[in-house]
């Protein structure tokens, strides 16, 4: 049996590359030696994880900065012939038109020190497997919202935008009307605390969370970038 554990240790820690993907296999091997289930059911489980992670094509693994022990995305460009006032200003030309209305996420503004921190936010949707009394399983569409803090510093041809503390807020219905709550996204892991059945749900959702911090970023730079090209005509 030690040598099924061992390969089996072995297998889920080949499957992700971060400190989170480390925190899985902590859970697991946690649960095991707790004797929540037996050496079979532990084999099937192992199973199934290297099943996911091979399906979704790695662990989304999330940037966690070793002394907050917080999630925390730092993006650095170099924008060659940009001025730190053509970069601040786009930057905050597309934190308008992202957020709509600015003065309700730009939480900071100063140009001497070109910082900018605003609370911004996007909404993605994933499916989810759920079990009503008429369907035993189905796959709902299900909508998230995923705030964050966001801190952009610039100076001449440079920028740098860090993305922190994402939270996410759940949409579900109750007597007809929808509500919400919101918890950090961190709360999300170990996936592997939680029934096998809502692996893969968890999993859905981490990725759409991931995606959207990426989209948002390249989106940004890609506006700031666009400053000729919007000012030829």
């Amino acid at each position: 049996m030690k040598k099924t554990i061992l390969i089996l240790l072995l297998s889920l820690s080949l499957a992700g590359f971060s400190q989170t993907s480390e925190i899985e296999l902590e859970s697991v091997k946690a649960r095991f030696e707790k004797k929540e289930f037996s050496s079979e059911q532990y084999q099937i489980m192992g199973k199934e994880w290297n099943r996911l992670i091979a399906n979704f094509g790695g662990y989304p693994d999330f940037p966690v900065n070793q002394e907050t022990k917080r999630i925390e995305y730092v993006f650095i460009d170099t924008l060659s012939g940009f001025t730190k006032k053509e970069i601040f200003q786009r930057a905050k030309e597309y934190t308008a038109i992202n957020f709509g209305n600015i003065s309700s996420v730009l939480h900071y503004e100063d140009y001497e020190s070109g910082k900018l921190i605003l609370k911004g936010f996007f909404e993605d949707y994933y499916t989810k497997e759920v079990s009503w009394w008429v369907n035993p399983s189905k796959e709902l569409l299900t909508k998230i919202r995923c705030h964050f803090t966001v801190e952009i510093t610039v100076k001449d041809e440079r920028f740098k935008m860090k993305i922190t503390d994402p939270m996410v807020e759940h949409y579900f219905y109750y007597n007809y009307l929808e509500h919400s709550s919101q918890m950090p996204l961190s709360s999300l892991y170990p996936i592997t605390d939680s029934d096998p059945k809502g692996w893969e749900s968890r999993l859905k959702e981490l990725l759409a969370v991931k995606k959207g911090i990426m989209n948002y970023s390249k989106s940004q730079l890609t506006y700031i970038l666009n400053l000729r090209k919007d000012n030829n005509f």
